[in-house]
């Protein structure tokens, strides 16, 4: 939690993977990211915790 509450936006960054913030400990998918076209709905889900206890 303190690792997303610390997070700036400006040092996070994409791939195919997903979004990746908070030096890889936290990744994102949108949801309705098609691979191609970003939509103007995005529904973010976390898909990896690093860490996590």
């Amino acid at each position: 939690m303190k690792a997303m509450e610390e997070e700036t936006c400006k040092d996070m960054f994409t791939n195919a993977q997903g979004i990746c913030m908070a030096d890889g400990q936290i990744w994102l998918l949108d949801l309705n990211f098609d691979g191609v076209e970003q939509t103007d709905d995005p529904q973010l889900k976390i898909i990896a915790l690093q860490g996590f206890k």
